[in-house]
């Protein structure tokens, strides 16, 4: 709702909210009004006092009151050449200081290091940038204390950090004076409404259809052999958003339960997933780890298990997992690539014995840079199969990223995954090839249809999987339709 401008503004680019002035001076003249307490202005002065103090969110009904409230006392205060009171209601409520950013889908992160400092965002094609919004000390323990609300958890000497959730799903960091004497800091990594789908990955050029019909084959198996699977990268690279892509191949009918230290994956789609979340412990609650939570899980009967960020003792118990037939499971590791992967896999505190490494199928890597056409790109630079062989473990790479063409191509490497594949179902490997084109084909139909939604591209996924032929006719037919 808030106007924006990016400069240039050397070493930080800055992203301006233009109304900004015009926002803040309106909030200076109600609190001096509600000093004053004129009568003509109470009623409206109170809807804005509980919910500038109140810790929740107004629902739409109270979003609408307060938009009218605010549009009233804009008229009454002499401000109606205001032209965003929207923008004001929304700084009122939700928010506060940060609502501008939380308004844009550009922005992926917003940094707050201080109070009366410039408060930094991460956007999506220029990078981090620095911004004219900043809190004043009043202010930010105000809001710092909503969070805290939000989250129903508190900072003290015992818990000097807190890592939460949001209502709106994005993920929290703060930090207390008791760690950063400086100043409490915020860290607040945005929660996308509209995941990205597979299709939106390949628009994207985040992959190529080849490497995602690929994934398809081997992360569905044919319900008899789905292949275990590992995303990784550095910090921001995208890890969890293709992870989440991915699981569009998993079908209705199975049981999924996913662990997290801070849940992101929503597949609130699926009538069957659970979703587990570890605790940290407290002063007053013990804690749960993610490695209680993956034992537990295997005595809830899963088909699928999704480890959102495979870091310490889970570990073993996912490759056990694995030995015991658990096929299938997803997660994601940092690592810059699938060598250092299997490094951090052996070393501790996983601690995976080299033996057992191969029980993991597939790696693959995806990564973040910066170009200076396109801005922040991510793009999958490797997709790699673990063998083994004469006691030693071996990586192929069956995809490569080709800078030529931009995107990770097949590589000449034979595949021992799909070998795999087509001897669990017994058939020959051409066939399991051909059925890679025929999904890589549903996949370009999509894409250029225009679908690309998350919910919308696993509806279509699953459909194939209910009746290949019956939807293989219906898209051929709307083609030759056009």
């Amino acid at each position: 709702m808030s106007e924006h401008t990016i400069e240039q503004d050397y070493p930080f680019k800055i992203y301006k909210v233009s109304n900004k002035e015009e926002i803040y001076s309106f909030i200076k003249k109600i609190k001096d009004l509600s000093k004053k307490g004129d009568s003509f202005l109470k009623e409206a002065l109170s809807k804005l006092d509980f919910v500038m103090s109140n810790s929740t969110f107004p629902n739409k009904i109270e979003q609408d009151d307060l938009n009218t409230t605010v549009k009233e006392l804009l008229s009454k205060s002499g401000m109606g050449s205001i032209k965003q009171p929207e923008a004001i209601s929304l700084y009122l409520s939700g928010y506060g200081g940060l609502s501008f950013f939380f308004d844009n889908d550009e922005i992926e992160e917003i940094m707050v290091n201080k109070t009366d400092s410039p408060i930094f965002i991460f956007h999506k094609k220029e990078g981090l940038c620095k911004t004219n919004i900043n809190f004043t000390k009043e202010e930010y323990l105000t809001f710092l204390n909503k969070l805290q609300n939000l989250t129903s958890k508190k900072l003290d000497e015992h818990n000097p950090v807190l890592d939460g959730r949001l209502p709106d799903g994005s993920r929290i960091n703060i930090t207390s004076n008791y760690v950063t004497p400086f100043s409490p800091t915020i860290t607040i990594r945005k929660f996308t409404e509209k995941p990205l789908s597979i299709v939106s990955l390949i628009k994207n050029n985040t992959i190529s259809k080849e490497a995602a019909a690929f994934l398809w084959v081997c992360i569905d198996g044919f319900r008899l052999c789905p292949q275990s699977t590992l995303v990784i990268g550095g910090s921001g690279s995208g890890k969890t958003t293709l992870l989440f892509a991915l699981t569009s191949f998993i079908r209705y009918n199975e049981r999924i339960v996913s662990i997290e230290d801070t849940p992101e994956l929503n597949l609130s789609d699926r009538e069957n997933w659970i979703s587990l979340e570890a605790r940290p412990k407290t002063s007053t609650v013990e804690e749960v780890t993610m490695d209680m939570l993956l034992k537990n899980s295997l005595r809830m009967r899963p088909d699928r298990i999704i480890v959102g960020e495979v870091r310490g003792e889970e570990a073993r118990t996912m490759f056990t997992a694995m030995d015991t037939g658990h096929n299938g499971l997803l997660g994601t590791l940092h690592a810059n690539n699938s060598k250092e992967a299997i490094i951090r896999l052996k070393s501790e505190p996983m601690s995976i014995p080299e033996s057992n490494l191969p029980l993991l199928n597939l790696i693959v890597t995806i990564k973040k840079q910066f170009d200076t056409k396109k801005g922040i790109t991510r793009f999958v630079s490797e997709i790699a199969e673990i063998e083994r062989m004469d006691n030693k473990v071996l990586l192929s790479n069956v995809f490569e990223y080709d800078k030529d063409d931009d995107k990770a191509n097949r590589s000449s490497v034979p595949s021992r995954t799909l070998e795999n594949v087509a001897k669990a179902m017994g058939v020959e490997k051409v066939k399991i090839y051909d059925e890679i084109e025929l999904r890589e084909k549903i996949l370009e139909f999509l894409l250029n249809k225009g679908i690309e939604e998350y919910k919308e591209i696993t509806q279509y996924i699953q459909k194939y999987y209910e009746d290949p032929e019956e939807l293989i006719n219906k898209l051929y037919s709307e083609k030759k339709g056009k």
